[in-house]
């Protein structure tokens, strides 16, 4: 069972006015819904949710920790979705629709989530259009990710989907938390094994692949962790394939990046050209 703990109000708003969905909201508006959440403590492995249940009605949002979207059958055969940052938020779908997620979510890491019950968002955002249009931004946002990741593996290379996956979460690492180093290029610590039961290929292929990104200086390893070097060339390989619609494209253009990084703090002097393409958004 998840630990209730304790959140400064304050330091809670400030997470909140990180996202794009609360981006636009009022000093009060925030504060009326930081009253009315919670902030758990979850361990490692420990289940959020739990695909198909009826679960609390209402949003998370990852204030520090990972966590794994997932489902498991009955007969030990596991599915790895995708692995969610600090400053995403979690069940979208269900507080959107009501019907329960289709994805199991467990801590990946300790977690601290802030748990914000779906009434009063529901009575903020049949007020005001403009929530309810970044909440449809949000789930569009959302789609077009699965979207692309069921492309890839219907019709692209292992290459290419591999260059998507390690686009987007350099690109989530560099959002949610992580920047650049003096290193440069942005890191995240997804394993090997991860990012191979996401893609549904074998290990082997991953690191194969991975060894060839490497010796090219697209990328770098070091021990748990990925850098993402030369993004340029990375977007290449995810286009070897066929390029990407406009829509989806622009999602990895610099703008994006530079952006975010200057949110996450340590990089705002670097040149914009540093960083000319973004991970999937």
């Amino acid at each position: 069972m998840p630990t209730r703990i304790s959140m400064d109000a304050g330091m809670m708003a400030t997470r909140l006015r990180r996202i794009a969905f609360f981006a636009n909201w009022t000093a009060a508006e925030i504060e009326a819904i930081c009253a009315a959440a919670e902030t758990r403590h979850y361990d490692k492995g420990e289940h959020v949710y739990e695909a198909g249940h009826a679960n609390q009605p209402g949003l998370f949002v990852i204030a520090s920790g990972t966590v794994r979207i997932h489902h498991d059958w009955p007969d030990g055969r596991h599915m790895l979705q995708a692995v969610y940052f600090p400053g995403q938020l979690l069940q979208l779908s269900s507080f959107a629709d009501g019907i329960a997620e289709p994805f199991s979510c467990s801590a990946r890491s300790d977690a601290r989530l802030i748990f914000i019950p779906r009434q009063p968002l529901v009575a903020e955002i049949q007020s005001d259009p403009a929530k309810m249009s970044a909440l449809a931004a949000q789930l569009s946002a959302r789609s077009r990710v699965d979207y692309m990741a069921m492309k890839l593996k219907v019709r692209g290379s292992h290459r290419s989907h591999l260059a998507s996956a390690l686009w987007y979460y350099a690109r989530g690492a560099a959002r949610y938390g992580a920047c650049a180093d003096a290193q440069g290029g942005i890191a995240h610590d997804l394993t090997q094994d991860e990012l191979a039961a996401m893609l549904g290929i074998a290990r082997q292929t991953v690191n194969r692949l991975m060894r060839q990104m490497t010796h090219d200086g697209i990328i770098v390893r070091e021990g748990r962790e990925t850098r993402v070097l030369d993004f340029k060339r990375l977007l290449a390989i995810v286009e070897e394939d066929g390029p990407m619609p406009d829509v989806v494209r622009n999602d990895y253009l610099d703008i994006h990046l530079r952006t975010e990084l200057m949110e996450a703090g340590g990089v705002s002097d670097q040149p914009a050209e540093t960083y000319d393409t973004a991970p999937p958004g």
